[in-house]
């Protein structure tokens, strides 16, 4: 079983706040962090609507960053 959350990060670049998607796994009852993919924008609505797209159709975490790439504008 997996599942995703949005973390925020500081942006150097920009010098603001960014949201990126990390995926856990679930292991002896504990959530281990399988894939990152930080900054990938600024705005929280669309990176939470992907991480809840991730999470309801179970996505595989080897695949989170093709689908980021995909959903980015």
């Amino acid at each position: 079983m997996y599942r995703f959350r949005v973390i925020e990060t500081e942006d150097s670049f920009l010098g603001g706040r960014s949201y990126g998607i990390v995926g856990e796994e679930s292991r002896a009852a504990d959530w281990v962090p399988v894939e990152c993919v930080p900054n990938i924008s600024c705005r929280l609505p669309f990176v939470t609507q992907l991480a809840e797209r991730c999470n309801r159709y179970q996505l595989s975490p080897v695949h989170l960053r093709d689908v980021v790439m995909d959903a980015i504008p």
